[in-house]
């Protein structure tokens, strides 16, 4: 019997970490959802991210694992092809990642664009240059949502 509640215990906690959603993309977007109301909206990344970073690295595009090696200064080791990565460091840790999908013909429904100029393959922003004005903007599949500052 003590055995059969330890496992449904063990099993609830799985299934309770299991329902909460570390994408930051996707948390932007529900916090836009949810937030944005008018068109003069801005986003703190600070009320997104709950852990501790210094540097985070935004690639709106796909780009070769060099090039995000040659960015982060280290190694990383989450390389994913034809993805959109944001990386967030402290220091010279990697304390958060993620690999959001890409789609070379058209945009993602829910996708996330920082805007920088096109000539640069990355941008990098700190937590005191974090704060962004929001763009809502529709298109055939759905929603997107331009950052700006």
């Amino acid at each position: 019997m003590k055995k059969r509640l330890l496992y449904l215990l063990l099993f609830t906690a799985t299934l309770y970490a299991g329902c909460s959603n570390n994408n930051i993309e996707h948390n932007i977007g529900k916090k836009i959802q949810d937030e944005c109301k008018t068109d003069s909206c801005t986003l703190v990344m600070a009320q997104i991210v709950k852990f501790k970073w210094d540097k985070m690295y935004v690639f709106n595009a796909p780009v070769s694992l060099e090039v995000i090696n040659q960015a982060l200064g280290v190694k990383y080791p989450y390389y994913v092809e034809f993805t959109r990565p944001i990386i967030f460091m402290n220091g010279s840790e990697i304390v958060h990642y993620e690999n959001n999908k890409s789609n070379v013909e058209s945009l993602i429904a829910g996708q996330v664009i920082f805007d920088y100029p096109d000539s640069l393959k990355y941008q990098v922003y700190t937590p005191k240059k974090s704060t962004f004005k929001v763009m809502q903007k529709k298109f055939n599949d759905g929603v997107y949502y331009k950052l700006y500052q």
